[in-house]
């Protein structure tokens, strides 16, 4: 019976004890979060009933959350400032010499001339990459019998103008050509390699049909100023 109740009391000794490291050690914790957070009350209430260690890990957290978006403002900033800087370099270079603040019309009519003069000469190009596609297609041919078919497509082109509002030629749709994967282009480039590929050979022929299109369209408005034959 005596020790029963001995045991009993060191129970109730240790039990004591243990409560009263669990109450220092949440008094610490409370303590640590009171220190960080002072005059914050809303932000320490967010940590309550925590350990010390979870409120530091919460904290770092959003910490490093902060510090990524930090990070991500500071870049997007550096790229406006870059940009802002390429912006008044330019506004540099058209300034006028006076320095009004207006930018110069003679600095635009510049750019303007400059972008027309490039249209030009990609006109230019195109035109003598046709006059190349057309000298190939003459190339060894009866030139009498071309100039021939020509003056036949201007006769009927003054019989059409002749023609009533109401006799219309009815215009069929035209034939669309296959157009071939890139795959196959390149197979058929690998088999016959002394031969231009079907995709080439379209195109150079859609460049010719784009030029004989254009000089009908040339020789229709030329021959409104030529006599009208009697049919």
């Amino acid at each position: 019976m005596k020790k029963t109740r001995e045991s009993i009391l060191q129970l109730r000794q240790d039990n004591k004890r243990l409560y009263r490291k669990v109450a220092e050690a949440k008094a610490g914790d409370e303590h640590i979060i009171r220190v960080a957070f002072q005059n914050k009350g809303l932000k320490q209430d967010a940590f309550h009933n925590m350990s010390g260690k979870a409120a530091l890990t919460a904290v770092d957290q959003k910490v490093l959350s902060k510090t990524k978006r930090l990070n991500a403002s500071k870049h997007t900033t550096r790229t406006y400032q870059q940009r802002l800087d390429e912006l008044k370099r330019e506004y540099e270079r058209i300034k006028p010499e006076g320095g009004s603040g207006a930018v110069s019309s003679s600095a635009w009519e510049r750019k303007k001339e400059e972008d027309v003069m490039e249209a030009v000469l990609e006109l230019l190009a195109q035109c003598e990459l046709q006059l190349q596609l057309l000298q190939k297609e003459f190339e060894g041919k009866d030139l009498t019998a071309i100039m021939k078919e020509m003056g036949e497509d201007e006769f009927y082109i003054r019989i059409e103008e002749n023609l009533p509002e109401y006799n219309t030629r009815v215009r069929l749709p035209e034939a669309q050509p296959l157009e071939l994967s890139d795959d196959a282009a390149k197979r058929s480039d690998e088999d016959e390699p002394g031969v231009l590929s079907r995709e080439v050979l379209k195109r150079q022929s859609q460049l010719i049909v784009d030029s004989n299109l254009k000089k009908k369209t040339w020789k229709r408005k030329k021959s409104k100023f030529w006599p009208k034959e009697e049919i």
